[in-house]
């Protein structure tokens, strides 16, 4: 009996961590994208700006 509930309680736990991982991945992977979107973004921008030749 022990062992069930000792078995129950460790694959909740083993559930959180995966869905807690899940969302740290998906997190750092959005980061990423956002970093690079403003990288590619300030580069066009840069490009596109007249040039002074003051």
């Amino acid at each position: 009996m022990t062992f069930l509930i000792i078995f129950a309680i460790l694959s909740v736990v083993s559930s959180i961590l995966v869905v807690a991982a899940g969302m740290l991945s998906s997190r750092i992977n959005q980061e990423e994208n956002w970093i690079e979107y403003h990288k590619s973004r300030e580069q066009f921008t840069s490009d596109a700006a007249p040039q002074s030749t003051d």
